[in-house]
C-alpha cells in the first residue's frame, strides 16, 4: 500500500459477525514511520464497522508511535484494548487479535507472544458480552480522510495471509498458524485471504466460503507477481537448525512487458524474535538482446562440505577465458575475504577456504555468502551467489 487510495475491500458477509469470539491474524511489514508533523497520525490496519468508533463490528488501528489498538463494539459497550509494544519498521511481523465473549477479554499477539496492554476506560468504562453485528464491509488500509488532515491516511505497508476465525484462538493455536500454512478446512476458520494470489484486482478467499476481496489502486499487494512468471522447487519443506538446503528458482520472461517484476520467498522459523524471513526477488525485463550461450554455462557450485568445520571447497566453471572475482561476505554484506581476483582461462576450478578472513583470523560461526562475478568477453557482467554456514 503506497498511496492514500490503495485499499482492499471485502464485501459484507454474515459469517464475519463472530459474536461469541473472534481471532484476526495477518503478516504485516511497515514501510515507513507514521509521523505527520505532530498530528495524531493513526492509521487503520483493518476495519469492519463505523470509520470512527465501532459501536458495532471491530477494527485495529496503528497509532502514531506504531503501537496497536484493538476495538470492538460489544453488547455492553465499546471495548478498546491498547498494547504498548511498537511494531518495527522494515520487518515482517505476525499479528493476532482475539476476543472472547465468555470472558470479555481482548488480547494482542506479536510473533506468537502476548503483548502487555491495558483497556481504555475513560470514555467507555463498561464493555463485555457478544460482538455487535454490522452490515459494513471488511476493509484493509481504509483511509477515512486525507493524510495529515487529522492524522488519518493510508498505512504504508505490505500485508499477507489474512485469516479470520469465529473463535478466540489460544496462544498455541496462534503460534501454529504463524509457523504453518493455514489449513483452509480448519475448524472455526471463516475466511483466509492469500494476498500473493491477487489477479485482476481480486484477492481470493482460499476457504470454501469464497468471500473474495477486491484491491483498489494496486497491481499487487505483497510484491508477488500477478502473472506467475516465477516458479520454485521445492515449494515447501523444513530445514533443521544449523543445516542448509537448495531451492531452485525459475523465471520465465516470455510475453512480459519491459519493466521490473518483484516477488518474494518466505522462510518461517520457530524463533519468536525472527519468525519470518521474506527474501525479495526481482526480475528486470529489458529489450531482447539474443541468447548468450556462453553466459548461460558460467556456473558457481555449492561449497562442500557445508556446514564448514575446518575447510571447504568452492567450485566454479568458466566456458571461456574471463576476468573473475570470488569473494566471501557476511550477512551484513561486508567483505570477509577475496579468494580469487584476476584473469583465468576456460575450465573448471576448485578453491579451498579454511574459514580465515583477510587478516588471516578465523571468522565467527554463522551464515556467510560467497559471490562469483565474471566479466564476459562481450563486456557484459554476470554473477552468482550462494550461502554457506560456518559451524566449528
Amino acid at each position: 500500500f503506497t498511496d492514500n487510495e490503495d485499499m482492499v475491500y471485502i464485501p459484507s458477509n454474515t459469517s464475519f459477525n463472530a459474536s461469541s469470539g473472534i481471532t484476526v491474524s495477518l503478516w504485516l511489514y511497515l514501510i515507513e514511520d507514521l509521523n505527520c508533523n505532530s498530528y495524531n497520525n493513526f492509521r487503520y490496519l483493518f476495519s469492519k464497522g463505523s470509520s470512527v468508533i465501532p459501536y458495532e463490528g471491530y477494527h485495529v488501528i496503528v497509532e502514531e508511535d506504531r503501537t496497536l489498538t484493538w476495538s470492538l463494539g460489544t453488547t455492553d459497550g465499546v471495548l478498546r484494548y491498547h498494547a504498548e509494544t511498537p511494531i518495527n519498521i522494515g520487518e515482517w511481523v505476525f499479528l493476532s487479535f482475539t476476543y472472547s465473549a465468555a470472558s470479555s477479554e481482548a488480547k494482542i499477539y506479536l510473533n506468537g507472544e502476548e503483548l502487555t496492554g491495558a483497556y481504555w476506560t475513560h470514555d467507555w468504562p463498561v464493555w463485555g458480552g457478544g460482538i455487535l453485528s454490522t452490515d459494513e464491509p471488511l476493509l484493509f488500509n481504509y483511509a477515512t480522510y486525507e493524510p495529515c488532515s487529522f492524522g488519518y491516511g493510508h498505512l504504508p505497508s505490505y500485508m499477507d495471509d489474512f485469516s479470520l476465525w469465529n473463535k478466540a484462538l489460544t496462544q498455541e493455536q496462534i503460534r501454529q498458524t504463524m509457523l504453518h500454512q493455514v489449513s483452509v478446512t480448519a475448524p472455526n476458520l471463516v475466511s483466509y485471504w492469500d494476498f500473493e494470489e491477487i489477479e485482476d484486482g481480486m484477492i481470493p478467499d482460499k476457504t470454501n466460503a469464497q468471500n473474495h476481496g477486491y484491491a483498489y489502486g494496486l497491481d499487487y499487494v505483497t510484491g508477488a507477481p500477478v502473472n506467475g512468471w516465477l516458479s520454485f522447487t521445492p515449494a515447501n519443506g523444513s530445514i533443521a537448525a544449523g543445516s542448509s538446503a537448495r531451492i531452485n528458482l525459475t523465471a520465465d520472461a516470455t510475453d512480459l512487458d519491459q519493466k521490473n517484476y518483484t516477488a518474494q520467498m518466505t522462510v518461517l522459523s520457530n524463533d519468536p524474535k525472527h519468525p519470518a524471513v521474506k527474501i525479495p526477488i526481482t526480475l528486470k525485463v529489458t529489450a531482447p538482446l539474443g541468447i548468450n550461450k556462453d553466459a548461460l554455462t558460467y556456473t558457481l557450485e555449492q561449497n562442500y562440505p557445508n556446514p564448514v568445520t575446518t575447510e571447504t571447497i568452492i567450485g566454479y566453471h568458466l566456458p571461456t577465458n574471463a576476468q573473475i572475482n570470488l569473494t566471501v561476505y557476511n550477512l551484513q554484506g561486508q567483505r570477509i575475504v577475496t579468494l580469487k581476483d584476476g584473469y583465468q582461462t576456460a575450465g573448471r576450478y576448485r578453491i579451498t577456504w579454511t574459514g580465515l578472513d583477510a587478516l588471516n583470523e578465523s571468522v565467527p560461526n554463522g551464515m556467510y555468502f560467497y559471490r562469483l562475478v565474471v566479466l564476459l568477453p562481450d563486456g557484459h557482467q554476470t554473477s552468482a551467489i550462494k550461502r554457506m554456514i560456518i559451524s566449528r
